[in-house]
């Protein structure tokens, strides 16, 4: 980091990202999937797909979205209650916290909308790195949740094709499982076996990395994180399912709950903005082992993305409404 004062340092020879050949690569990266899409999906035929899904299935998707929300919020604040000192923020707060953090998530990245987030509630969390401490947590406790489901429909979901991407993304599910359980409860375990610690210190990067996430102050609320997350991660799928009810009978909600946590985790870091183009590409390939038109699993993750985008404009209304009303954006309101 440059000192006070001084004159910032030239980009280095080697950041050609920052340059036009990085400025390049950006567009080939956000051009490949939509040229992928367009050679194998009909623009007009995705245009007609959406417009079969009617008002309900949308209505039904958006009020599943908003259960999500809430039920993140609930999570959210079991888990201030449990690492933080408090005072707590009220449900209607931390909702409009989750909104605005969705305006930001519209970001290339969806950590800039956990930023935000975990800088509105510092004083709840006792200070900021606090509260990214438990933004972190509540990531942990996310990746569980969809693991878990993801998980319960490997048992023989019926009508889902075998597929080495698939059964690649399995195995790498129950690795994702046990380790984000592990890492849950492994401050717990550090602090009963000091034995364990030292051995843990000697494992690269990952040791360090569990050495570092505290315990909880209140482990039992903490615990209650974990069905929380279950029930937003498959208030996701059945969003999902909604949409694509009407144009592909064939893709039930087990296959939704195998389909869609791939999805959501092969695009959890967007290279493209919003992860258009990389996320309907998934999509395709995954609800095709389904036998799902790729139209039909190209219109309903727009479908979906445009909903998100309904979010985001929900929580830019929140921004707004903070400014005529002089909302407190940092406390327990």
């Amino acid at each position: 980091m440059d000192s006070a004062g001084a004159d910032p340092a030239p980009a280095p020879s080697g950041s050609w990202w920052a340059g036009p050949w990085g400025s390049a690569a950006r567009v080939l990266v956000m051009a490949l999937p939509v040229a992928w899409l367009a050679r194998r999906v009909s623009a007009r035929e995705v245009l007609a797909e959406a417009r079969a899904v009617g008002l309900v299935p949308l209505t039904v998707a958006l009020g599943c979205l908003l259960g999500a929300l809430a039920v993140g919020c609930v999570r959210w604040r079991v888990l201030l209650g449990a690492y933080g000192p408090g005072p707590l923020p009220g449900y209607g707060a931390l909702f409009r916290h989750y909104l605005v953090g969705q305006y930001f998530s519209l970001l290339p990245t969806g950590l800039a909308g956990d930023a935000v987030r975990g800088a509105r509630v510092r004083r709840a969390a006792g200070s900021l790195a606090a509260s990214y401490t438990v933004l972190f947590i509540e990531r942990l406790t996310g990746l569980f949740g969809l693991c878990a489901i993801a998980g319960a429909a490997m048992v023989g979901t019926p009508g889902l094709r075998a597929d080495l991407v698939l059964r690649a993304f399995d195995l790498a599910v129950l690795g994702a499982l046990g380790l984000a359980l592990l890492a849950f409860v492994a401050p717990y375990l550090l602090t009963r076996l000091p034995t364990w610690r030292k051995l843990l210190a000697r494992v690269p990067v990952a040791g360090a990395l569990l050495l570092r996430i505290p315990a909880a102050r209140r482990p039992g609320r903490a615990l209650l994180a974990l069905p929380l997350s279950v029930l937003a991660q498959g208030a996701l799928v059945a969003a999902m399912a909604a949409l694509l009810a009407p144009l592909a009978p064939e893709a039930t909600l087990a296959v939704c709950a195998r389909v869609v946590p791939a999805i959501v985790l092969f695009t959890y870091l967007p290279v493209t903005p919003g992860g258009v183009g990389q996320r309907e590409v998934v999509a395709v390939h995954l609800f095709a082992l389904a036998r799902v038109p790729p139209s039909a699993a190209t219109a309903t993750s727009l479908l979906l993305f445009a909903l998100f985008l309904v979010l985001g404009a929900l929580g830019a209304l929140c921004l707004l409404l903070e400014r005529v009303f002089g909302w407190e954006r940092d406390g327990a309101v």
